[in-house]
């Protein structure tokens, strides 16, 4: 054979296996959204709603989640912050709960929008509004800090930058840029959600098929984020070593760029990416709930 021959080849091969895969997992992706139970009027999925409860210490928090996931990122958090006083919102993020395909049409200024809405809301009603931000959700948080009065600031495993591991050869970013433009959705299985402690697992809800142009979005978002550098809230960052989607030096480098005083970092240990289903979450909830009493970021 010669080499055009060969090179024909092997690009009809390609070409095919990848008309071949998109069709498969298009199907899949049908499949399977179509047998989740979902709200008929929203379109949510059940167990991803967005939550309000209102407290009565005159503070309220303002709880962003994670890329591809839901209000239940954050585990029992919400119900101890509320049972402390506490109002309480977590918003769900569009293109979220629903359906993968809204957050491959969804753009960073949607997901910013939500969080400078979601905290001029309470902030009308309330003296102090604390902003706790998830991976992803802690991006969008620190973003936020450009534009709104922040009181206090709370990152959990902020996405800042991904985590690389030596397998993966080149940065995440490049695979994104080499299959983006001819896979627009991939499948993650459950056993790659990112929690060591597996008992609690079928009770985060989030999305099994991931848009390529979501991560995108993601990547644009953690982009802004790690150029902001003039953070003045009280701020508490907690993350562990073993996290496996985003970086934990990144997080302990951004305290050392800032120049703000009011900083806490607090290192985990035993836990990977969703901190607070993990072995480590009652820690987490603790230095949470010392954090935002009066006079606990000092």
């Amino acid at each position: 054979m010669n080499p055009l021959s060969l090179f024909c080849s092997i690009a009809i091969m390609l070409i095919t296996g990848i008309v071949s895969y998109n069709a498969w997992i298009s199907w899949q992706m049908s499949k399977s959204t179509g047998s989740i139970k979902k709200d008929s009027v929203t379109g949510i999925m059940k167990g991803a709603e967005p939550l309000l409860l209102n407290g009565n210490n005159g503070a309220a928090c303002l709880l962003i989640h994670g890329f591809i996931g839901s209000p239940t990122d954050f585990g029992r958090l919400p119900s101890l912050l509320h049972k402390a006083g506490f109002t309480v919102s977590v918003p769900l993020l569009p293109g979220h709960g629903t359906d993968p395909r809204d957050f491959a049409k969804t753009t960073p200024e949607d997901l910013i929008q939500v969080v400078q809405s979601a905290h001029e809301r309470l902030k009308r009603n309330h003296s102090r509004v604390i902003l706790i931000g998830l991976s992803m959700g802690g991006a969008l948080s620190l973003i936020a800090t450009q534009s709104l009065a922040i009181d206090q600031l709370i990152l959990l495993a902020p996405y800042l930058k991904v985590k690389h591991f030596w397998y993966y050869l080149l940065p995440v970013e490049w695979h994104h840029q080499l299959l983006s433009p001819f896979i627009p959705y991939v499948y993650r299985l459950s056993c790659f959600k990112q929690v060591y402690k597996r008992d609690g697992i079928s009770q985060i809800v989030d999305y099994s098929y991931i848009p390529l142009s979501g991560v995108k979005t993601t990547f644009e978002i953690g982009r802004r984020a790690s150029a902001v550098s003039n953070i003045t809230a009280p701020t508490l960052i907690i993350h562990s070593k073993k996290d496996k989607a985003t970086d934990y030096n990144a997080s302990s480098q951004f305290i050392h760029k800032s120049k703000n005083p009011n900083f806490r970092f607090v290192t985990l240990e035993k836990s990977n990416h969703l901190i607070l289903w993990d072995y480590e979450a009652e820690q987490v909830e603790k230095e949470i709930l010392d954090f935002i009493q009066p006079g606990g970021q000092k």
